[in-house]
């Protein structure tokens, strides 16, 4: 918001708090599309997706395209509501003019589910002038985690059942039984209080309690990175894009993530480590520890960040998502 305040960017509050609002947000919003005559609208997720197809119909001539952020969904581990919306964003995925995607993973789960329309690989830009690494930053964020000497590793991403917390938290556990010198870092909001609480017993179960610490609604996600030493992404499904992996990248930080979505497009392929395989997650940060007590450390770094700076730049997104968009007014 801060940003969008910033570039004086108009925003329309649509007031929705619950899903009775939602004819009076959808009347309010084609007041604003009726006034406003926008000539494309670009939506983000499945709820606004499908909230733009009446909007379609009552604007037959506004070009609409969708944004697609995930790349195939476990649907036994979330409500049945979940699964239908995403069944319904397949069903209806004719009206919209072009749909974006994030990951050419997610693209390839499109087609397999039948979609036909146009489909564009975008991949996430990444604020490269905000997110690179930061000296006094570390200092702090490991000095207000009470972590001097030890290798901190991190996850991040809010607590759902996709993202691989079980595998981490397993993982953590035998890899003290071996080490000493590490510091577990959990960075994320909770999804749901009793998946979150859920993790939390986990945790103590696994005995990681003093070794570990769980950050909820962290807004210096530089600082996060900065003090980093090993950052970790664990998902099992659902990954398009990790901004995750991007980011730490982008800051020089050695990152290990599973080959879901386009992670494989992201980090150092020698850490790539398949998803639920907490041995491959255990072996990775051995090789990663290695790493960082090597010569070939800061070349390493400089590395990962000009990946990003080469490959996940926000001007490189930014052009494309133009080209799109005057290839589909065309």
């Amino acid at each position: 918001m801060k940003l969008i305040r910033r570039d004086k960017v108009s925003v329309l509050d649509l007031g929705r708090n619950a899903r009775l609002d939602l004819v009076k947000s959808f009347l309010l919003f084609c007041k604003y599309i009726n006034k406003s005559r926008p000539a494309i609208i670009y939506s983000f997720l499945p709820v606004p997706n499908l909230f733009l197809i009446p909007v379609k119909v009552l604007f037959p001539k506004l070009v609409i395209i969708w944004g697609v952020r995930a790349s195939g969904i476990d649907y036994k581990n979330y409500p049945l509501l979940v699964k239908f919306i995403y069944k319904i964003q397949f069903l209806l995925s004719f009206i919209p003019n072009a749909i974006v995607v994030n990951s050419f993973c997610g693209r390839n789960i499109l087609l397999e589910n039948g979609v036909r329309k146009k489909i564009y690989v975008i991949h996430n830009g990444i604020d490269t002038s905000c997110f690179t690494f930061s000296k006094k930053k570390r200092i702090q964020y490991r000095k207000k985690l009470l972590v001097k000497n030890q290798i901190l590793i991190t996850i991040v991403g809010r607590a759902d059942p996709m993202k691989g917390h079980e595998i981490f938290i397993k993982a953590a556990a035998e890899y003290l039984s071996i080490r000493n010198d590490v510091f577990f870092l959990f960075v994320g909001s909770r999804e749901t209080k009793f998946y979150r609480e859920y993790l939390l017993n986990i945790t103590e179960l696994r005995k990681l309690e003093g070794c570990s610490k769980w950050v909820e609604d962290e807004e210096d996600m530089v600082a996060v990175y900065s003090a980093t030493d090993i950052l970790t992404s664990s998902s099992y499904y659902g990954e398009g894009f990790s901004n995750v992996l991007a980011e730490g990248m982008s800051c020089g930080t050695i990152c290990i993530g599973t080959n879901v979505g386009d992670s494989k497009c992201i980090v150092n392929q020698d850490f790539l480590i398949d998803p639920y395989k907490y041995d491959e997650l255990k072996n990775a940060w051995n090789k990663a520890i290695n790493l960082l007590k090597s010569p070939e450390i800061n070349d390493f770094r400089k590395r990962a960040r000009n990946d990003v700076l080469r490959k996940f730049s926000i001007s490189s997104m930014t052009d494309k998502t133009i080209k799109v968009f005057k290839e589909i007014s065309n």
